[in-house]
């Protein structure tokens, strides 16, 4: 990556899906974003595609690395060492579910699981150390964690209302200032979890598991053709 080093630590550091058919998914996110995805012709990335947009490098897309794995978007969060990482999500009662390990000479990364039971992965970044560009049409806008409440009575959004786990957890693997550059949303559920009021559980009348969600952002009043 020729871009010059930024510093990723504690916030949010790359985006990428992974899919059982990433041609596909690559015609689609290119016709929906503008994107223009290259796929690394190197064998050890396995397909891996890197999207683009005015010549940086806005997210990934590329095979699921297992049959049984789904198909999901990831968020990374930037760290400078990710087996210190791991020792401190293990520490604040998290779960290491992939150990961190090399990617090429690009980076180290690492897939975490948090108390309410979402994933987050991490990435320590050697040459792929730009950054995340955001801001811009076609590039990352925000990360957030849906998660549950267990209550019968409506609440608010914000820190306040974070499950004890979660507030003890981010801040003792991230920092408190990771929270600065993340939002958190919980989802609202009435005991026993009969109705979750989320918009993705609300249009597809299932209930949305907690995890994280990536937005990329749009033109303004942009209509396209898929």
């Amino acid at each position: 990556m020729a871009e010059a080093k930024t510093a990723v630590a504690n916030k949010p550091a790359w985006v990428d899906l992974s899919t059982s058919d990433a041609p596909a998914a690559r015609e689609f996110y290119s016709k929906l974003f503008g994107w223009k995805v290259e796929v690394n012709p190197d064998p050890q990335y396995g397909g891996y595609g890197m999207a683009n947009v005015g010549g940086k490098q806005v997210a990934g897309i590329g095979p699921q690395m297992s049959p049984e794995a789904p198909t999901a978007w990831s968020v990374y969060i930037g760290t400078d060492d990710a087996d210190d990482l791991a020792k401190k999500v293990q520490t604040a009662g998290g779960k290491v579910i992939a150990p961190p390990f090399d990617v090429g000479d690009q980076g180290r990364m690492a897939v975490f699981q948090d108390p309410t039971g979402a994933f987050i992965s991490a990435w320590q970044p050697r040459a792929m150390n730009a950054g995340l560009p955001s801001g811009e049409p076609g590039t990352f806008a925000t990360a957030f964690l849906w998660f549950r409440v267990l209550t019968g009575h409506p609440i608010g959004l914000g820190l306040p209302h974070l499950p004890a786990g979660l507030t003890s957890f981010f801040p003792a693997i991230l920092l408190i200032g990771v929270l600065g550059s993340v939002l958190v949303i919980p989802m609202l559920a009435a005991p026993h979890q009969q109705t979750v009021h989320a918009p993705d559980a609300q249009s597809t009348g299932r209930r949305s598991p907690p995890g994280w969600r990536a937005r990329i952002s749009l033109v303004r009043g942009c209509k396209r053709t898929l």
